[in-house]
């Protein structure tokens, strides 16, 4: 969210509340640069590179390249911060120091939007500065003395000199040491505190320029007596740089060998693969033609199948129908049966009239009117039964159960013997009729009164609907048995199709490989070809919430270690190193979009490394990453077969 101008600017003398102090001009940045910040005008980026409306100032969001729209936040990685530090001398902070919750500035202002308390040192630092100059200005003055025979006759050696120079020689450094951390420590201090009522060292005032002078000419002694030893030390610094540099790059060197002779991907490979290439698109034509034959076997076999069990299907169905015709023939057999009460092989009005289930009305009055016009007469037969009144009523229909009588009481029988039990007849059983034993059954019950009959008689009767459904779905839940034919032609067409998925799956394995090596021909894999054995190799960096994963020349992914979706930073685009050798530098671009920002992208620096590894991923934009890749195969011989003398150094 960009900033507003009025929030930028501080127009209140008065200390925060958490002990920072605010300032009274555009946060962070210097006084000689303000009339470069016109609120009333667009802001051009210190470098001329860009102009922006001046609300983008200072709106946490870097805009500049050189970071110079962003002064007072921590936006841009390479910006700069301007402590005011009033009471001591203005200094300079990287701008990521800002709100970092370490107190920078002596008056705290780099963390003026955080809860940190930063207690003012600026005016402990000016007491100190003032005790640190006088020291420093006496030093120098007592030095003067020994220079005086230079000031006077520079082409004259003195022996004082000569017996002073090296003995003073260390003092004189750290004095003149003291002064180049402070920069012009001694002018920007005199210049605030000429007019500091506290301050009265007139012989300070007074000796301003020549102090300066005489600090001038302590740095020119200085570097005639160090220069030797600085230069010797600085060999032996660059000189150790340079031998571990050609020491890794030499180690690097025979690593890039063993990878490019173990891969066919390089220069020499390529040729190897083309003929390789050639090869398998030779193999992928006798491979299409023979899938061609076995899709024609597979074709012609499931014809033949699918014949066969639509054929068993007919049977099936001209079966499940005939039965289901049975089935129904018996249901209505045996409900005319049962409605046929007193057995005339009619079924009459009055027989009909007690099944009151049938009212379609539900008035609980089954009506003479409402019988005849299910019957359609006074009384049917079986036949007529059958073609008019049975599909009306057969999903209402319930048998009615048996009238109840009274149950004798049981009469005791004798306890019988084991002798009695062994000699009793088999066949007793016989003399019993069947029918007498259900009615005996059914009379068995004897009912208190009218709710118990009611209820009994709801939950022993049941449509006659519900029974015909009830085996028709046994009947269609049993699955068809093929016959032999059948089951041969099934096994005949899945050989079949077993054969054409074989040579599918070599034929796309094939055309896949090829894909890939046509590919990776016209991937620019470095001058020499040295980055091909890395082409659609992956490389992960983990840090705290994320796991970077890179595809070389494929793609960049961003995902979550919380388990949510992967975000793609970018897809290859193209080398974008330096003009001198643009194969320093991997750009992924085009990746998704940022919520309110623009697309994701990546730009992979390539070093010089042992081990193949991803180091160091940074955004230094919003939704522009950065990362390192160290691999052998950025590893230059050059450099490993270059020796640097100690002994020559240029400067």
């Amino acid at each position: 969210m960009n900033m507003s101008v009025e929030s930028s600017l501080v127009v209140d003398n008065s200390l925060q509340s958490n002990g920072n102090i605010q300032q009274t001009v555009l946060r962070g940045v210097q006084t000689s640069l303000l009339s470069m910040y016109i609120p009333s005008k667009p802001f051009t980026c210190l470098d001329g590179s860009l102009t922006i409306p001046f609300e983008f100032v200072n709106d946490d969001y870097c805009d500049c390249q050189d970071g110079s729209d962003e002064p007072g936040t921590s936006a841009c990685p390479n910006g700069q911060f301007f402590c005011e530090n009033k009471g001591y001398f203005g200094t300079l902070i990287p701008s990521h120091f800002v709100g970092d919750g370490v107190c920078d500035c002596c008056d705290g202002s780099d963390e003026y939007e955080t809860t940190i308390v930063c207690n003012n040192t600026c005016f402990a630092s000016h007491s100190s500065s003032h005790s640190l100059i006088l020291n420093l200005t006496n030093n120098l003055i007592f030095y003067q003395t020994i220079f005086n025979p230079v000031f006077s006759n520079k082409n004259k050696k003195t022996e004082k000199l000569k017996n002073s120079k090296h003995q003073s020689s260390k003092v004189i450094y750290n004095a003149t040491k003291t002064y180049s951390q402070h920069g012009l420590l001694i002018d920007k201090y005199l210049d605030k505190t000429i007019n500091d009522e506290n301050y009265t060292n007139d012989y300070l005032f007074s000796k301003k320029y020549s102090i300066q002078f005489l600090c001038i000419f302590c740095f020119i002694n200085l570097i005639e007596l160090i220069l030797p030893f600085l230069f010797s030390e600085l060999a032996q610094k660059f000189q150790a740089s340079r031998d571990a540099q050609r020491a890794l790059h030499a180690a690097g060197v025979e690593k890039k060998k063993q990878i490019l002779a173990s891969t066919t991907t390089n220069k020499s490979g390529r040729q190897f693969s083309q003929k390789y290439l050639d090869e398998l698109e030779q193999a992928l034509k006798i491979l299409e033609k023979e899938l061609k034959e076995k899709e024609e076997l597979k074709r012609q076999a499931e014809i033949l199948e699918n014949a066969a069990k639509e054929k068993h299907k007919k049977l099936c169905e001209e079966k499940r129908t005939m039965q289901d015709v049975s089935l129904r023939n018996n249901q209505m057999h045996e409900m005319f049966a049962d409605l046929d009460t007193n057995g005339d092989s009619l079924i009459s009005i009055d027989e009909l009239q007690k099944h009151t289930e049938l009212d379609t009305n539900q008035q609980n009055e089954f009506t003479i009117e409402e019988v005849r016009s299910i019957l359609g007469s006074d009384s049917v037969n079986l036949n007529e039964f059958n073609t008019t009144v049975f599909d009306q009523i057969s999903n209402s229909y319930r048998q009615l159960p048996e009238p109840t009588r009274p149950t004798p009481e049981p009469t005791p029988l004798p306890e019988p013997s084991i002798d009695s039990m062994t000699t009793q007849s088999p066949s007793l059983e016989t003399f019993i009729d069947e029918e007498d034993l259900i009615t005996h059954t059914r009379s068995s019950y004897k009912y208190e009164d009218e709710d118990d009959y009611e209820e009994d008689h709801h939950r022993e009767s049941k449509t006659l609907a519900t029974s015909i459904e009830h085996e028709k779905h046994i009947h269609d839940s049993v699955a068809p048995e093929y016959d032999d034919e059948t089951k041969k032609l099934m096994e005949i067409a899945e050989e079949a199709r077993n054969r054409y998925h074989e040579i599918e799956e070599k034929f796309l394995s094939i055309k896949r490989q090829i894909e890939d090596l046509k590919k990776q021909s016209t991937v620019d894999a470095g001058p020499h070809d040295e980055y091909s054995p890395i082409i659609d190799q992956c490389f992960d960096y983990e840090e705290r919430e994320y796991t970077y994963r890179i595809c070389m020349f494929k793609t960049a992914k961003q995902i979550s270690k919380g388990g949510g979706s992967e975000v793609i930073i970018g897809y290859w685009d193209s080398w974008c190193g330096p003009k001198d050798n643009k194969y320093l530098k991997m750009k992924y671009s085009n990746g998704a979009t940022c919520w309110n920002g623009p697309p994701r992208s990546l730009i992979v620096t390539l070093q010089c490394g042992i081990e193949q590894k991803l180091t160091d991923v940074r955004e230094p934009s919003r939704c522009e990453y950065t990362i390192i890749f160290e691999t052998p195969l950025a590893c230059d011989e050059n450099i490993a077969t270059t020796s640097l003398h100690s002994d020559h150094v240029e400067f």
